[in-house]
C-alpha cells in the first residue's frame, strides 16, 4: 500500500492541471495573430475560392447557360455590365449559390472586410478577380475563372479591367499571400500559382485573360 503522503508525487493535482492548461491557452491566444499576420493561414482563401467557383458552376448548371457574365441581363447574367467598374455585380448575380458574401473576402485582406449580406454589398467586400473571358476548357486547360485580386502587369484600363496577353511584368504584389495567389479554375479546382506558373497560364490560354478587379 502506497503511503498516504507519498500518492501525489505520482500524479499533478487538479490546480496544476487548470494552471498548465491556462498556460496553453494563452500561448495559443499569442501565437495564432502571428501566425496569421505573416500569411501562415492560407487554407481559409482557398478554400473560400473553391465555394466560389462551386457557385459559378452550380449557377451554369442550374441555368444550362455559360457564365453570369457572359449572360444577357434578360437571362438573369450580366453581361451587359462587363465595362462597369462595379465587378460586385458579377457576384450578386449568384447570391443564391454563394449563400454568404462572406466568402468573398481572403482573411488576409487588409483593405476589405466582409459583407454582412448581399443587400448591402459592394467592391470593398470582394477580395477576388473575375475573368470575364473564362472558358471552361483552353488547349486541354481549365482557364482561370477567379483569383486574388493582387495581381500586377497586364495592360489596366478604367481603374478595374486587367487585360494579360503577355508574361511582361506580370506577376502578384507582396499584400495578401506574400508574391503568390490562388487561382480557381473553370474545372472547380483552386491552386497556389507561384509567379511562373502564372506566366504558364498566360501562355496556354487561346485568348487575353480579362480580369475584371474589384477596385476600391
Amino acid at each position: 500500500m502506497i503511503p498516504r503522503h507519498s500518492r501525489h508525487d505520482f500524479g499533478l493535482s487538479r490546480l496544476e492541471v487548470l494552471v498548465v492548461v491556462a498556460a496553453l491557452c494563452l500561448l495559443i491566444a499569442l501565437i495564432l495573430p502571428s501566425l496569421r499576420s505573416h500569411g501562415h493561414n492560407p487554407a481559409s482563401c482557398v478554400s473560400n475560392l473553391k465555394q466560389t467557383s462551386l457557385a459559378a458552376l452550380l449557377w451554369v448548371q442550374d441555368r444550362d447557360q455559360p457564365f453570369p457574365w457572359q449572360v444577357p441581363l434578360t437571362r438573369t447574367g450580366t453581361l451587359e455590365l462587363i465595362s462597369s467598374p462595379q465587378v460586385f455585380r458579377h457576384f450578386s448575380v449568384m447570391s443564391n449559390e454563394l449563400y454568404s458574401p462572406k466568402i468573398l473576402i481572403c482573411p488576409l485582406d487588409k483593405k476589405r472586410r466582409a459583407g454582412a449580406d448581399f443587400m448591402a454589398f459592394s467592391n470593398r467586400n470582394i477580395s477576388y478577380f473575375v475573368n470575364l473571358a473564362a472558358q471552361f476548357d483552353t488547349n486541354g486547360v481549365p482557364a482561370p475563372m477567379f483569383g486574388d485580386r493582387n495581381l500586377t502587369g497586364g495592360s489596366l484600363s478604367n481603374g478595374f479591367l486587367r487585360t494579360l496577353s503577355s508574361t511582361n511584368g506580370l506577376g502578384w504584389s507582396k499584400e495578401l499571400h506574400q508574391h503568390f495567389g490562388n487561382i480557381a479554375l473553370a474545372d472547380g479546382s483552386v491552386s497556389r500559382v507561384e509567379t511562373q506558373a502564372l506566366h504558364a497560364l498566360v501562355r496556354t490560354s487561346a485568348v487575353p485573360l480579362r480580369l475584371a478587379i474589384p477596385a476600391e
